[in-house]
């Protein structure tokens, strides 16, 4: 596959994934979800359910300096925003 996509041998095929957690598992009356996710990814975005959706970014700090995922996750915030009023409007 990493031939197929142009990625060198030796190199991984992703660096990054988007988990987006299940919110049918929250409990009705609990408010918020929470959990630890680990993964091997230099860079993983969560979103978690809740009252209002959660954005949070793990990241190896090797391959990433905290402003750029800032930026990052503040750029992912506008994007949802402007989906959701395209959406209303």
């Amino acid at each position: 596959m990493r031939r197929w996509a142009g990625v060198p041998a030796g190199r991984a095929l992703f660096d990054a994934i988007l988990v987006f957690e299940n919110a049918a598992l929250l409990p009705e009356e609990e408010g918020e979800w929470s959990g630890v996710q680990r993964t091997n990814y230099p860079l993983t975005l969560q979103v978690w359910p809740g009252r209002e959706l959660r954005l949070e970014a793990g990241f190896y700090r090797g391959r990433f300096e905290p402003e750029a995922v800032s930026r990052l996750l503040a750029l992912v915030e506008t994007f949802l925003r402007s989906f959701l009023e395209a959406g209303t409007g």
